[in-house]
């Protein structure tokens, strides 16, 4: 099966290199393709001229406050030739290329739990919540 690769995309893998920090010149993000899309949106939506974005609002209120990923995503002014998604994953040990990452074994999930910092833990605490825990979804 032939799988057609955006200019944009990148495969996922557990390789790992070491590499100078003379040759890095710049860094990039990789997001997932969800991530990818809402980030393109946004930023068409920035080049609308302002009646447009405003009739925008009523069908997508730009930049969801209570998105938990919102601090991942690029600014607004990053150039997208920095830009990229990962849709697929490459397997070493199998060598394909797959649509999702392997899932953990029960006891690797485990181990991995144990590793973790408590502070990962805990829910962060979030400034546009009521006191129920519902988000305020207005515009």
């Amino acid at each position: 099966m032939k799988y057609n690769f955006d200019s944009r995309e990148l495969l996922a893998s557990k390789h790992t290199d070491t590499i100078s920090c003379d040759s890095i010149q710049s860094h990039a993000f990789v997001l997932t393709f969800n991530e990818y899309c809402r980030y393109i949106a946004e930023n068409k939506y920035d080049s609308l001229p302002a009646p447009l974005q405003s009739r925008c609002k009523e069908l997508w209120p730009r930049g969801e406050k209570c998105y938990p990923r919102r601090r991942f995503l690029p600014h607004e002014d990053t150039p997208q030739e920095l830009v990229y998604f990962c849709r697929k994953y490459y397997s070493i040990a199998r060598k394909g290329i797959y649509s999702c990452a392997p899932i953990p074994t029960t006891s690797e999930r485990r181990r991995i739990m144990r590793r973790r910092p408590m502070n990962q833990l805990l829910p962060v605490g979030n400034t546009d919540m009521d006191k129920n825990g519902n988000c305020d979804k207005s515009p």
